[in-house]
C-alpha cells in the first residue's frame, strides 16, 4: 500500500476515433501483484497484450521489490480491456529481456533469452500452440523497445539484425510458415573471414548443486586436450541483464578479439543473469550475498576448467566493464591466488559513493539496505575499502567524463601499486563510461592484448610497443 512504483503502476487508454481518454483503465494494485510491464495492440485492434512483471523476493528481505522483477508472464484482453487469458511459460519468462509482437491478429512472436542464447518462439492464441523458430543461436540488435525484429506486413516473413560468436552482425529474413533463416546482408564479411575462432558449450557442476552453462571460446589453433592454454574469464556490465552470445571484438566486449589473438575466454553468465530462472536471478542477493556470490561461483567455474584441462593455475585472468569490471576487482579482493592478470574497466570501487551519486535504487536493492543501516557490508563490498589484498597484475581502463568518479579509480590504483602489485590505469579523456572513440578503442584492445599476453603466457617482455608508449605518456 506504501510502495508509489506499485500504487502508480496503472494503464490509460486514448480511443483516438472519439478522442476519448479513460486515465487508470487498468491498474496493478487490482490484480494478483503483478506489475504491466510492456503492451501491443493486436493489428485488428480486438485483442491487447501485456507483460505483466512478478516483482521478487530475495531471501531475507521482507518486502518484495517491484523495482527488479525476477520474471513476466504475459496477459490477453478483449478490445473493452476484459481479460480473456495468460501466456505464463520458462522459455518466456525473463522480466526484462523478453519481448513480444504481435506478426498477425492471431499470432504472437517472442524473443527471449534461454542460458546464454537467445530464441525466437511463435504462439498462436486461438489454437495455443508455441514452438520454436529456427533462428540460429545468437543475439539479437537492440531497439528503443525491444529488439530489430520486424515482421512484414503479408508475406510472413521475418526481418532481424543478428549476431553471434561466429558470425559479426548481419541483417536475416526467416519465413514463419517454415524454412531456414538466410543472411540477406554481408556487410561484414571481411571480419567474419578474418575470425579464426572455435567455439564449445560447456556446462560445468559448481557447489550446492548448481551447474552454470556458458560458451569457452578459444584460438582455432588451440588444443586443450593436449595443452592447456590462457583463458580469461568475461564478465559484462549490471547487474542484472541476459548475457548471451553475441559478437564482441573490442576491450569491452573481447570474445573475439582475445581468441584471435592467442588467449582464450570463457564466457559464462552466473547468479543474477537472466535466462537462468527466478531463483537463479534472486540468488545474487538472497540473505546479502551480492559481493560474493557470483564472485564464489565464477571461481569454482575457473577451477572446474582447471580440472579439465582447458587451462592451468597461472594462465586464467579476469576482465569487465562497469558492473563486470566491479566483478573483476572484487573478484581479486577474494581470490588473490586465483587470477593471473586482470582487466577492469569502468568500475565501480566503492558501493558508498556509487550509492550517494547515480546508484540509489540500485545499490539498495543488492546491498539489502542503505549506507547509514549497512555500512560494514557495503565495506566488504567495496573493492576500494580491501585494495590491500590484491596480488594480481591488475590494468585499469577509465573515463575522465564517466559518471563513475575517476577519482576513486585513481585511489584504487594507488592502494593496490602500494604493496608492490603490479598495476597501470589509463584515464580516457573526452571518454565517459564506455570508449566511443575509434582510435581509443583500438588503444584499449591493444594494451589488453598485450597485459594477458604478458601475465598470462610468462612472456615478460611482451607488451607492445604500442601500449607502452601509451603507458609512459
Amino acid at each position: 500500500d506504501e510502495n508509489p512504483f506499485f500504487q502508480g503502476n496503472v494503464v490509460d487508454v486514448f480511443d483516438l476515433a472519439s478522442n476519448d481518454l479513460r486515465l487508470e483503465a487498468l491498474r496493478a494494485s487490482d490484480g494478483d501483484g503483478s506489475m504491466f510491464k510492456l503492451l501491443a495492440w493486436s493489428p485488428d485492434g480486438e485483442t491487447l497484450l501485456a507483460k505483466m512483471v512478478r516483482p521478487s523476493l530475495p531471501l531475507g528481505r521482507e518486502h518484495p521489490t517491484t523495482f527488479f522483477p525476477d520474471r513476466a508472464y504475459f496477459r490477453f484482453y478483449d478490445a473493452d480491456l476484459a481479460a480473456i487469458g495468460t501466456l505464463d511459460l520458462p522459455e518466456i519468462e525473463a522480466a526484462q529481456a523478453t519481448h513480444a509482437l504481435f506478426v498477425s491478429p492471431d499470432e504472437l512472436l517472442f524473443a527471449a533469452p534461454n542460458g546464454a542464447t537467445f530464441h525466437l518462439y511463435l504462439y498462436h492464441l486461438g489454437s495455443g500452440e508455441f514452438g520454436q523458430l529456427p533462428a540460429e543461436d545468437g543475439t539479437f540488435a537492440e531497439a528503443p523497445y525491444g529488439y530489430q525484429i520486424l515482421a512484414t506486413h503479408s508475406s510472413r516473413q521475418l526481418i532481424y539484425n543478428q549476431s553471434s560468436f561466429l558470425r559479426p552482425a548481419e541483417i536475416y529474413r526467416l519465413g514463419l510458415d517454415g524454412g531456414d533463416a538466410h543472411a540477406i546482408t554481408d556487410f561484414h564479411a571481411a571480419a567474419a573471414a578474418a575470425n579464426r575462432i572455435r567455439v564449445t558449450e560447456v556446462s560445468l557442476k559448481l557447489r550446492s548443486n548448481v551447474t552454470r552453462s556458458g560458451y569457452l571460446l578459444l584460438p582455432e589453433s588451440a588444443a586443450p586436450e593436449t595443452q592447456p592454454g590462457p583463458v580469461v574469464l568475461y564478465q559484462q556490465g549490471g547487474p542484472g541483464g541476459a548475457m548471451t552470445n553475441r559478437w564482441g571484438a573490442t576491450a569491452d566486449e573481447p570474445f573475439n578479439l582475445l581468441p584471435n589473438f592467442g588467449i582464450g575466454v570463457l564466457f559464462m553468465p552466473f547468479a543474477g543473469r537472466e535466462g537462468l530462472g527466478p531463483e537463479s536471478y534472486n540468488r545474487l542477493v538472497d540473505r546479502r550475498g551480492f559481493g560474493t556470490v557470483d564472485i564464489n561461483e565464477a571461481a569454482q567455474a575457473v577451477r572446474s576448467l582447471i580440472g579439465l584441462g582447458y587451462t592451468a593455475p597461472g594462465q586464467v585472468g579476469i576482465a569487465g566493464g562497469s558492473y563486470g569490471g566491479y566483478f573483476a576487482a572484487q573478484s581479486l579482493v577474494h581470490y588473490p591466488n586465483l587470477y593471473a592478470a586482470a582487466n577492469a574497466q569502468y568500475s565501480p570501487v566503492d558501493l558508498v559513493p556509487w550509492w550517494e551519486s547515480e546508484g540509489r535504487l540500485l545499490i539498495s536493492y543488492v546491498e539489502g539496505s542503505t549506507p547509514d543501516d549497512g555500512l560494514p557490508e557495503y565495506r566488504r563490498d567495496s573493492p576500494l575499502q580491501r585494495a590491500d589484498r590484491i596480488r594480481t597484475p591488475l590494468l585499469l581502463f577509465h573515463g575522465e567524463d564517466d559518471f563513475l568518479d575517476i577519482q576513486l579509480v585513481r585511489d584504487f590504483h594507488n592502494l593496490v601499486a602500494a604493496d608492490g602489485t603490479p598495476v597501470t590505469m589509463l584515464a580516457f579523456q573526452q571518454e565517459g563510461h564506455t570508449l566511443s572513440s575509434p582510435a581509443n578503442r583500438s588503444t584499449a584492445a591493444q594494451c589488453q592484448i598485450d597485459w594477458f599476453r604478458k601475465y598470462l603466457t610468462l612472456a615478460p617482455d611482451a607488451v607492445a610497443e604500442a601500449c607502452g608508449a601509451v603507458v609512459n605518456a
